[in-house]
């Protein structure tokens, strides 16, 4: 869909959770607090249209916040998945990771953006999503093993994956489950070397002892083409085997790069 949004003086057509607005103030310190959310729904309309994208994935494009340089990126979310969670959920994911474990970087959410639209092609409505959090800057290990990028000078490949797996260890024995550390996920940090993970869409949290995070989960899905939904199981990879295999990536590409 290509969503057309009409925008009024306060935007009804956005729903804003906005969870830290002195941090919004801290970077736009021309704007009053009543214009704080009127300056997310620009920015989030404006990234409609595609422009400085930092990244794209399954479900939702990133991009940067390059008019005012606040170090903020935008996670447009406009093919959720039966596996997604909403925004504000992964925003809950995020701040309970922090406060867990900040040894590993992890963008500090500041607000999740519900838009409302009509399709411009045959009039349907229909909704999207902004996750408002810290820009990350560095590579994604996918990046830097599909494009053989130079690693940073202070990159250490036992420290960065010690760090990574002391992150797992402690979230997973909090309760937390990641559930979708791909090599898009984990991202290098230019200044530290060290990693920093990203999008918790898929995160699963542990209520009860006997809870199984990476349980098989049987769904029904649409078919795009024939419009009738059909059973599929969902398998889920162990946080401790993505780690694995992400260690056995760097590993190569430590080695073409020393």
């Amino acid at each position: 869909m290509c969503y057309y949004f009409y925008m009024t003086e306060r935007h009804p057509n956005f729903d804003v959770l906005l969870k830290h607005p002195e941090k919004v103030e801290k970077r736009y310190p021309e704007l009053h607090t009543e214009d704080f959310e009127d300056r997310l729904c620009d920015l989030a309309e404006e990234l409609f249209i595609k422009q400085n994208e930092l990244g794209t994935g399954k479900s939702a494009d990133v991009f940067r916040d390059d008019q005012k340089n606040a170090g903020f990126c935008y996670k447009v979310v406009d093919r959720q998945g039966f596996l997604d969670h909403d925004t504000e959920i992964e925003m809950s994911f995020m701040e309970k990771v922090r406060d867990i474990d900040d040894s590993v970087f992890v963008p500090e959410p500041i607000a999740s953006i519900k838009a409302r639209g009509v399709d411009k092609g045959d009039g349907k409505r229909g909704s999207r999503q902004v996750l408002v959090m810290d820009e990350v800057y560095g590579n994604t290990i996918a990046y830097v093993c599909t494009h053989r990028e130079k690693l940073p000078e202070n990159y250490d490949h036992d420290r960065f994956f010690s760090l990574l797996n002391n992150f797992i260890s402690n979230i997973n024995k909090n309760g937390i489950y990641h559930r979708d550390l791909h090599a898009g996920n984990v991202m290098i940090d230019n200044e530290t070397g060290n990693p920093a993970v990203i999008d918790f869409g898929r995160s699963f949290e542990r209520v009860l002892v006997d809870d199984n995070p990476y349980k098989p989960e049987e769904m029904y899905i649409k078919d795009e083409i024939t419009g009738r939904r059909e059973k599929t199981i969902v398998t889920f990879k162990s946080d401790e085997s993505w780690v694995r295999d992400l260690e056995k990536m760097m590993r190569g590409v430590k080695s073409l790069t020393d």
